[in-house]
């Protein structure tokens, strides 16, 4: 993949941020938008490039066959980069249970040392956070898009300002 745009780059994490994180876990727990320090995360040729992991994951598949937490193997996409400077890459991962349910990110990484890089999901899809019960939308019927909408902005970390000001500018 191509490297990253130098005149627009990512935020560099905050520096009394928490220790690193590995790759798995920062694919599975951290939400989009949030730039962290991982460690091993990386993966180092002979010309200089490094390449994001592609160990399986663990995400909920809300497939029939599976409704809980269930392991995504990498099936395509690997960012690459060279130290120092930004990668980019759309990496899908697809239930190894079900067959059928897939998990995409959009990343950005910057190596800064051959066992540790900055990373930021730029996004993912389907979204980010953890499943709505389907008792919880029974429960909320005809307010259900709504619910959706605020639970979507309180994943994302964007408060509920945020929620409030999406309700009129559509």
């Amino acid at each position: 993949m191509a490297a990253g745009n130098p005149s627009n780059p990512a935020p560099e994490p905050q520096e009394a941020a928490a220790k690193p994180l590995d790759w798995k876990c920062f694919l599975e727990k951290i939400p989009p938008e949030a730039t962290v320090t991982v460690m091993t995360a990386l993966t180092s040729t002979p010309s200089g490039d490094y390449y994001t992991e592609r160990s399986p994951i663990q995400l909920y598949c809300d497939g029939p066959e599976c409704e809980s937490t269930m392991w995504f193997d990498h099936i395509g996409g690997s960012a690459s980069a060279t130290l120092n400077s930004w990668g980019s890459a759309i990496v899908q991962y697809k239930c190894r249970h079900c067959q059928k349910r897939w998990k995409g990110f959009a990343i950005r990484f910057k190596p800064v040392s051959p066992k540790q890089a900055h990373a930021v999901k730029i996004g993912e899809y389907p979204p980010f956070g953890p499943p709505t019960p389907p008792r919880v939308i029974s429960l909320i019927g005809p307010d259900r898009d709504l619910f959706l909408k605020g639970r979507h902005a309180e994943n994302r970390g964007l408060g509920i300002g945020a929620f409030a000001y999406s309700l009129f500018h559509k």
